[in-house]
């Protein structure tokens, strides 16, 4: 056994000989390339001309939709069983009434973080209780955060993770970790939204007036903060926030250099022109941290999209972040003190600490 899947019931496995498949324990077969590169989830993504009439091809020819979002004409649908992808996108193409058809393919991530202790130096840096004084009290919006799972029960985030999250592997409302390294997401989420004057913890950059929407986006974590997940993962994540008319900003401390997520694509770009009666939504993403002067990961160098390097306590760039053109602009991103998951499991052993990475220059 090479690779499993849970959330698409796919196990990838080696053989020396050809396997034929039992139609009564499989749906699909199909042979991957060994570098996993074309791995797709069974799933195809679809953009209508027409949401209606699409729902009424699909409802008609017997096509399960397992999700349909009217502001961006878009379908996540199964592939019928034993049926090729190509032959599906001919017959589904043919219609006309579809702008695109792609495949789900399934890919992975990396996270932008590193942990080492400090702080709040950023928060005065920012001026940010001046800005928090131009706010009407009790004013409070929120930003959505695409990562990997948050401890929504922490002391220092109760009341500050929206009713709004989703978890968008499983399709459930509960964004919480399940395995020892999903960690990543709850330290993003503490700089946005961390309770503030409330003498516990640590403070947070939104001081009160930011919730957070957490929209968890991955599966198989591992110890390096790499995980998985898919162009209908994502996108589901975005039709969440563009639902949202609270949020105003997304932020994304994660990034690929795989061939891109179109569907994903076409949704961040509805989020940021037509999002919120007009206004858009802001897009905000890790730039990454290997010092590279031209990078190309994903979502940061999407054109809808603003990437964020790292800069260091005296205000010139952290050694470790990415730059140049394609920067939007740089935000602190060394030992910003945020929350931790509570006890033994995190990054460390309290349930505070010191987050640094392009990763916490993003939020």
């Amino acid at each position: 056994m090479v690779a499993v899947h849970e959330p698409f019931g796919i196990i990838v496995f080696r053989d020396d000989q050809p396997v034929t498949p039992d139609p009564a324990k499989v749906s699909q077969s199909n042979s991957v390339e060994e570098s996993l590169d074309s791995l797709t989830s069974g799933l195809a993504l679809v953009i209508a001309k027409d949401h209606a009439k699409a729902a009424e091809y699909f409802a008609a020819n017997k096509i399960v939709v397992k999700d349909s979002y009217v502001d961006t004409k878009t379908f996540f649908v199964e592939i019928p069983d034993f049926v090729e992808f190509d032959s599906f996108y001919a017959s589904t193409m043919s219609t006309g009434l579809f702008v695109s058809v792609e495949p789900d393919y399934i890919v992975p991530m990396q996270g932008h973080a590193e942990t080492i202790y400090s702080g709040h130096w950023h928060l005065p840096l920012m001026k940010c209780a001046e800005a928090w004084a131009q706010l009407p009290d009790g004013a409070v919006k929120e930003v959505a955060v695409l990562d990997i799972a948050c401890e929504t029960t922490h002391e220092d985030l109760a009341g500050m993770i929206s009713s709004t999250s989703w978890n968008c592997v499983t399709d459930a409302a509960d964004v919480n970790p399940i395995s020892d390294f999903e960690n990543h997401g709850t330290s993003c989420s503490g700089v946005i939204c961390a309770n503030t004057g409330n003498d516990v913890g640590c403070q947070s950059i939104g001081g009160n007036h930011l919730k957070v929407q957490f929209l968890h986006i991955g599966y198989n974590s591992n110890s390096g903060g790499g995980f998985f997940t898919t162009d209908t993962i994502l996108t589901r994540a975005m039709n969440k926030v563009i639902a949202n008319p609270d949020c105003v900003a997304v932020s994304m401390s994660w990034g690929s250099t795989g061939a891109g997520y179109p569907i994903f694509s076409n949704a961040l770009n509805t989020a940021r022109t037509t999002a919120r009666g007009g206004k858009g939504i802001p897009l905000f993403a890790s730039s990454g941290n290997s010092r590279l002067s031209d990078f190309t990961q994903l979502p940061a160098s999407y054109p809808s999209v603003m990437a964020v390097g790292a800069s260091a306590q005296n205000d010139t760039r952290a050694v470790f972040s990415n730059y140049g053109p394609k920067l939007f602009a740089s935000a602190p991103g060394v030992s910003l003190w945020t929350v931790d998951r509570t006890g033994a499991v995190g990054y460390g052993t309290d349930s505070y600490r010191g987050f640094s990475g392009t990763s916490a220059a993003s939020p």
